[in-house]
């Protein structure tokens, strides 16, 4: 999964209309007097690394995503923390993984961090079904309460701890959640009117067919067709239907994600563009998966819970602040090593420390996440936890190229094994002592944290 990257300077630039250099939200040399970065980052629900160009997807698809990608670091080996997308952005915005989450304060530590740092902070969500499950004191009780505060209330009230504004645009409560386009304008509406350094996580609905459909954006998207995949078909619909699926409706499928896919890409250059032109300070860009989508494998369509690996393999990429040194030689040298393939196993509980790394934030040590930042000491490949406490509970242990999933009531167990970090999880039918060794460790794991 390695690629060759040239050398090239990290500017993003053509991301999006450019504006003076005070730009939207600046006042000429105000904005500017603290040299800190801007930190955007965008969650997508339904990403996976295969859906971007530079790793196997249409390369003309993604191209705001491909620059990212080949202006900064890509955790190859990344994995959400839960099969949930609220809970895999709380284990992002807080460090901690869901099975900690629950009943217990939430201190999202890089918003709350860098909010006492002097940033601005928004948290804009893409659809109710992203809403952090703790929310502040009155703002409802669990993910069932947080979903009823966003459709009753929109932004008025509401509330994630660490941000200082929780913008929900006008279709996110929906079933479908906000489009792409509306998500994007919701954020520069806020973006227009702050000064100084910033950070924003903006989430964005499943770019997937059950949602949405934008004829014309991916050569063959809207040919004619007729068969049981549409847009408009519902998650659960998209499951039924499943037997009725030829090779046809598989094709079909994935140019509608495609096409889907495409515009959260056009809507990131779009964000990008506007934080590059704000100051004259270089943001941090991040852009990664709350889960992967489900284009049938292993049965699977749609959104569905599951606890195979590969089922929460999702990407992690990172444009680092650019590096200051003495002579441009040595700038240019600095900027080389932010830039190109980590195959460390990382997770979205990783991705706050990591930044705040980056920006000399020192490390916190009450959290699970740990800071992944070029040159950062690593602590070998430490084993990758994702659980949940909701609906379907259980987990999945990864440790290096082998795995073991567990799923209570009634109790499964499936192992699991790969030969690199490049080839996906398969699963074996008997396993070896070293996967039973690892079921061992990880009920002892599960029994500690008192999930079931």
């Amino acid at each position: 999964m390695a690629r060759s990257l040239a050398v090239v300077a990290l500017t993003l630039v053509g991301c999006g209309t450019q504006v003076d250099a005070g730009g939207p939200g600046a006042s000429g040399s105000e904005a500017d007097s603290v040299p800190r970065p801007d930190v955007l980052i965008v969650a997508v629900d339904g990403l996976s690394l295969g859906d971007i160009g530079v790793f196997g997807g249409d390369l003309a698809v993604t191209a705001g995503f491909n620059r990212l990608a080949e202006e900064g670091t890509v955790y190859v080996d990344g994995f959400a923390p839960s099969p949930w997308p609220d809970e895999s952005l709380a284990a992002l915005l807080s460090g901690r993984r869901a099975a900690h989450l629950d009943g217990s304060p939430w201190t999202p530590s890089l918003a709350e961090t860098l909010q006492h740092d002097g940033y601005r902070t928004a948290l804009v969500l893409g659809h109710q079904q992203h809403l952090p499950p703790v929310l502040s004191p009155g703002a409802g009780q669990g993910p069932s309460g947080a979903a009823t505060e966003a459709s009753s209330r929109g932004t008025q009230g509401l509330k994630v701890p660490g941000f200082g504004a929780t913008v929900v645009p006008e279709n996110a409560p929906t079933i479908s959640g906000a489009r792409a386009d509306e998500v994007t304008d919701a954020a520069l509406a806020w973006l227009k009117e702050v000064n100084g350094p910033a950070l924003m996580v903006a989430t964005f609905g499943d770019p997937r067919p059950p949602h949405h459909l934008y004829a014309g954006l991916v050569p063959g998207a809207d040919v004619p067709y007729e068969g049981p995949i549409v847009a408009g078909l519902s998650h659960a619909e998209l499951l039924r239907r499943r037997g009725e699926y030829t090779d046809d409706d598989h094709t079909r499928l994935a140019e509608l994600h495609a096409s889907e896919v495409s515009m959260v890409d056009v809507e990131f250059k779009r964000l990008a563009g506007a934080f590059v032109a704000r100051r004259k300070t270089p943001p941090v860009l991040v852009v990664v998966g709350l889960r992967p989508a489900a284009l049938g494998q292993g049965g699977r369509y749609g959104l569905v819970p599951s606890f195979d690996p590969g089922a929460l393999q999702v990407p992690i990429m990172v444009r680092f602040p650019e590096p200051l040194a003495s002579t441009p030689e040595e700038t240019a040298m600095q900027s080389a090593k932010l830039r190109g393939d980590v195959e460390v196993p990382a997770t979205l509980t990783d991705v706050g420390p990591t930044v705040l790394d980056s920006l000399g934030f020192e490390p916190r040590y009450d959290i699970d996440g740990r800071s992944l930042f070029p040159g950062a000491r690593l602590q070998g490949n430490e084993d990758v936890l994702g659980l949940t406490r909701r609906g379907i509970r259980g987990g999945c242990l990864i440790s290096g190229d082998r795995a073991v999933s567990l799923e209570f009531s009634p109790d499964q167990v499936h192992y699991y094994r790969r030969p690199d970090s490049a080839t996906p999880f398969a699963e074996m039918a008997v396993p070896t002592s070293e996967e039973l060794d690892l079921e061992e460790r990880f009920r002892g794991q599960v029994e500690s944290l008192g999930i079931k």
